[in-house]
């Protein structure tokens, strides 16, 4: 991203030594000079010490050209990073103190803090430029920010539209205004995402099942980033799911996009949900958003009548801060996202427990949600450790199975059956130790830890679990799309016991 002034300092220096060789009469003079004085001034508030102390090359020292550009390299980084790009270090003087030392003077000129004014992108063969221009809030002119234009990075790279992006260039278009090149390289924009699970018998003489899920998914309808997505979930023998998704970006050209989405369960026996919702969303800058939603959901009891029929509206808020470098295989930043809502049930009929005339509930919902990535021991290892926590309740009644987290499986606590679990308050940790193989590709072990609890009803018994489950993961790419996959057992089970968890994204 720089633009440093490299060449300001290495020919003078080379000057400077070649004009003390020939003071002295050698021609091929071969002396080492020792520094006697070294100082820095110029248009800025710092003091010259306080502009040193982060040189390696120190006063009493012997001059090294390659070393003495690395340190005026990383000034001018830092320069960058506080807001200005456009800083240069020239040599001011370099005067010889006696016959082996020099005193040496820098001349430090900040520049202004410019604006960034202009995007330039390459690559984008169907994509609209200012899909990629917006993600850097270019029509505000923001003042140059290098930690707000690596968030506009990622923010892009999240869309999920782009194989690649490449780091942003800073090209200069006058003293107090840059504007920045970024290379994009385009994904497919139609993907089927499956996956499949076998599921061995819970006890002997039961027979195993396959589940997983299949959806297929739109990520940049006609270039413009719009993406929709239909998916078909199977957890259970029992237990089934259809949805569907459609997403808007930045409505009104302003940073807020919509999702509208659609949900039919059928858990057999016990009840079929249907829910419908839309989630607007305002994305703020350095991977900070904020989202409300408003959804309806409605429940039909099944033959066994342990559930309610009731409607329930929901509002909900949650707040999000995510700066992780890659969602599907982070090295680096982390996420944190807390919400809240409150849903007012209506509930009605009979069940095979009770008989209820008709009366409003109120139904309340928190869960907090943080994660990060850091690299240990080596650039290729990264510990991703995580944590989730959900908690309902509810106020003039009992929780019934409709209310209940299903958890359990790839995607909350791996090595259990998915939805084995049916509670009302959790708390899960994972930690991953992963060894990257390449971009979005990896080899790893997990363990997953939780707390699951859930109150007395007259429909269910109170339990709380503490389960762990641990194995092993891996990610990576093939000609087919990216596979991941992960072997997972619960705690005090033999190998046997293992369950298989497998997905393939496709690009087509």
């Amino acid at each position: 991203m720089s633009r440093h002034a490299f060449e300001s300092v290495r020919n003078p220096l080379a000057v400077a030594a070649l004009l003390l060789c020939l003071l002295s009469s050698n021609l091929f003079c071969q002396q080492r000079y020792t520094i006697h004085s070294l100082h820095i001034h110029g248009a800025t508030d710092l003091a010259s010490d306080d502009l040193l102390q982060s040189f390696s090359t120190k006063i009493g020292d012997t001059l090294r050209e390659n070393i003495f550009e690395k340190d005026i390299d990383a000034l001018l980084r830092h320069f960058e990073e506080i807001g200005f790009p456009l800083a240069k270090i020239t040599i001011d003087k370099i005067l010889p103190h006696d016959s082996s030392s020099l005193d040496i003077t820098l001349l430090l000129e900040p520049g202004k803090h410019p604006h960034l004014v202009a995007v330039k992108v390459i690559g984008n063969a169907i994509t609209d430029s200012t899909i990629i221009a917006r993600e850097f809030f270019i029509n505000e002119k923001p003042l140059f920010d290098k930690k707000s234009i690596e968030a506009s990075r990622n923010r892009i790279e999240r869309l999920g539209i782009f194989a690649e992006v490449s780091a942003p260039e800073i090209y200069v278009i006058n003293d107090s205004s840059v504007g920045i090149s970024i290379a994009v390289s385009e994904n497919r924009s139609t993907y089927i995402d499956g996956i499949l699970g076998y599921n061995p018998p819970p006890v002997s003489g039961a027979s195993g099942y396959v589940s997983g899920f299949l959806s297929l998914g739109f990520t940049n309808i006609a270039g413009t980033a719009r993406n929709a997505s239909f998916e078909f979930r199977r957890e259970t023998k029992s237990a089934q799911e259809l949805s569907a998704q459609y997403r808007e970006p930045w409505i009104f050209g302003l940073p807020i996009n919509m999702s509208v989405e659609f949900l039919q369960r059928d858990e057999d026996s016990i009840y079929t949900r249907t829910n419908a919702g839309i989630e607007p969303s305002l994305l703020l800058s350095n991977g900070f958003s904020l989202s409300a939603s408003l959804s309806y959901d409605r429940i039909i009891p099944g033959s066994a009548h342990i559930v309610y029929d009731s409607r329930t509206y929901t509002v909900g808020v949650q707040g999000k801060l995510d700066t992780r470098d890659n969602l599907v295989a982070p090295r680096s930043g982390f996420m944190l996202s807390l919400g809240g809502s409150y849903g007012a049930k209506s509930v009605s009929g009979a069940t095979s427990f009770d008989s209820l005339a008709a009366r409003n509930l109120a139904v309340r919902t928190l869960t907090f949600d943080g994660g990060f990535a850091i690299r240990t021991f080596s650039e290729r290892l990264v510990f991703v450790p995580s944590v989730s926590a959900k908690m309902t309740d509810i106020t003039n009644g009992e929780l019934d199975e409709s209310d209940l987290f299903r958890i359990g499986g790839l995607r909350t606590l791996r090595g259990y059956f998915e939805s084995e679990f049916h509670i009302s308050r959790l708390v899960i940790l994972h930690a991953d130790e992963r060894l990257m193989t390449g971009h979005n590709s990896f080899l790893g072990i997990f363990m997953d830890y939780g707390y699951l609890t859930r109150p007395a009803t007259t429909t269910f018994a109170a339990q709380t679990l503490y389960p762990l489950g641990y194995g092993v993961v891996f990610q990576f790419d093939t000609q087919l799309g990216l596979l991941s996959a992960s072997i997972g057992l619960a705690k005090g089970e033999t190998i046997d016991r293992a369950k298989l968890h497998f997905g393939i994204i496709k690009d087509f």
